[in-house]
């Protein structure tokens, strides 16, 4: 778990400096969403959760910590 985190970690810290204020699109599986979501929310290895993330789904995260699902109406415009 740790090794993921670090990795996972390391590309989106590098990803936000470099393109601070700019809209990212990546496509993942859900171990690095997890990881994604525990630490834009500040959590590190040992205090992130494992929640279900469906397959085939879209996740919106921003750098302030947030993560949500787009509404119905969103996916399907």
């Amino acid at each position: 778990m740790r090794q993921l985190y670090d990795r996972v970690t390391g590309l989106l810290s590098d990803l936000l400096s470099s393109s601070p204020g700019r809209r990212l699109i990546l496509v993942t599986h859900g171990g690095p969403i997890r990881v994604a979501r525990a630490y834009l929310a500040g959590l590190g290895a040992a205090e992130m959760t494992w929640p279900t993330v469906p397959n085939g789904s879209i996740v919106v995260m921003t750098s302030a910590g947030t993560a949500r699902r787009p509404s119905q109406s969103t996916l399907s415009s």
